[in-house]
């Protein structure tokens, strides 16, 4: 028996062994050949007489409800509690306390975990990105699947998730602020498997006044007349251009979409020579601040004018990405965006003087025109982070989006069981607990 010198190693294995057996009642009641559902299946198939029609209900009162009110989140964390304590004491956490909130102490023991390589085996998951279904808005859906430490973000459930537009500008929403309902598969009604999360979400649809983080982020304030060079640097309030004369406002067929209270007239910026345009974000915004459990997401809407050639580089703090402006097709509307990785969470952004800027390098031919900066957080609905952005043609009540191809490519125990019992945190815990999917690597084993 362990004593008070007990190892972060031997804790977790104690932990392991819970899980274990909490595993095997599941696979009792939904897996095993014969399993549960497969006898109480037979037992209705023969059931017939006077006296033995109920005797099912008898059946799954005294055996099967048993089985699963042992699975449900709250049983699971009550029956790792003490586990979770003793994780928390082998690393002399001064979180330690019979107080302390399971979020937190899975916070410190999550980083512990992540500083010192504590490894545990990953179900090599798939995560659906590219979704089905039929839609009149040209926006998109974003999805981010890993922690602000690139971990595999495994908490979440492989279920069908649709996305269904039920609020637009014509039934109590603003134009461009449309407001999803997201759907998680249905529960599975013995509670002996997970066959779906059950139950809905409400989710808005993201436009460049949704957050108030940048100012002026479709550059309206400041532009006054069309195809016109920048009379100064700072003349688009918010935002400093290097070389005023190379860039022109532009309105009409030259701005992507509009937002809710948008003034009469839109404007974007043409840039007609390489430059910078940009944003200190608390010059600007003296209030603005970047939670660090939250990622975000950034995009520019760029449009190619005359076979321009070049690239333009969108940069969030001290992270970027870059467009050829080459590939967009003249006279169309592209969106470039923050890659959906690790680089959207402010601990990997952060700078001092944290700006959002807008680099044209090496163009020629043409011309780029750029509008419609979107820098907003994104939410976390089922473990993993999504951002729904509508597009130029705003979404119609009835557009669905489905992403139905989740997938665990392998068993993986001890992270199954920590997401039924503790996937809601994933936000608070500041990601997930490191995992891989090399045998090799795994430091923390699966129960045997």
């Amino acid at each position: 028996m362990a004593g008070s010198d007990v190892t972060f190693a031997n804790a977790w294995a104690q932990w392991a062994a819970v899980i274990k057996i909490v595993n095997a009642a599941q696979n009792f009641g939904s897996v095993n050949t014969p399993n549960l559902l497969d006898m109480e299946d037979a037992l209705t198939t023969i059931l017939d007489g006077e006296f033995t029609p109920g005797a099912l209900d008898l059946v799954r009162s005294a055996i099967s409800s048993r089985v699963a009110s042992g699975l449900t989140r709250d049983a699971l964390r009550t029956m790792f509690r003490p586990f979770l304590l003793e994780v928390l004491r082998s690393i002399s956490s001064q979180e330690l306390s019979q107080n302390v909130d399971d979020a937190r102490a899975l916070k410190v023991i999550r980083q512990y975990m992540e500083d010192n390589a504590q490894l545990i085996k990953s179900a090599a998951p798939t995560y659906d990105i590219t979704a089905t279904g039929s839609v009149t808005g040209t926006g998109a859906i974003s999805r981010l699947t890993v922690d602000k430490d690139s971990n595999n973000l495994e908490c979440f459930g492989v279920e069908s998730k649709t996305f269904v537009c039920d609020l637009d500008q014509n039934s109590g929403r603003q134009k461009h602020n449309e407001q999803f309902e997201f759907r998680f598969g249905p529960l599975d009604a013995s509670g002996l498997q997970f066959t779906g999360t059950g139950g809905t979400r409400r989710v808005d649809s993201l436009h460049c006044k949704s957050s108030p983080i940048l100012r002026n982020p479709s550059f309206e304030e400041g532009a006054l007349t069309t195809n016109t060079a920048l009379a100064s640097t700072t003349q688009i309030t918010g935002w400093t251009a290097t070389t005023a004369a190379n860039w022109k406002t532009r309105s009409t067929s030259y701005t992507y979409r509009g937002y809710p209270g948008q003034p009469s007239t839109l404007w974007g910026l043409e840039c007609i020579a390489s430059d910078t345009i940009a944003q200190a974000v608390l010059t600007a915004n003296p209030g603005a601040t970047f939670p660090p459990e939250t990622p975000f997401h950034i995009q520019v809407a760029w449009m190619r004018k005359a076979s321009a050639t070049g690239n333009l580089t969108l940069h969030l703090g001290s992270q970027s990405t870059t467009v050829a402006i080459g590939t967009g097709v003249n006279d169309a509307w592209n969106v470039l965006q923050l890659d959906l990785d690790s680089s959207r969470f402010y601990d990997n952004f952060k700078e001092d003087d944290l700006d959002v800027k807008l680099v044209v390098d090496t163009l020629a031919t043409g011309t780029v025109v750029v509008d419609d900066v979107v820098l907003a957080p994104m939410v976390n609905l089922d473990g993993t982070w999504w951002a729904l952005v509508g597009g130029a043609t705003p979404w119609l009540k009835g557009d669905t989006r489905v992403f139905a191809s989740d997938a665990r490519g392998a068993t993986a125990i001890l992270n199954y069981w920590l997401w039924r019992a503790y996937g809601d945190l994933v936000v608070p815990m500041l990601g997930w607990f490191p995992s891989t999917a090399t045998p090799s690597s795994i430091v923390i084993p699966d129960p045997s």
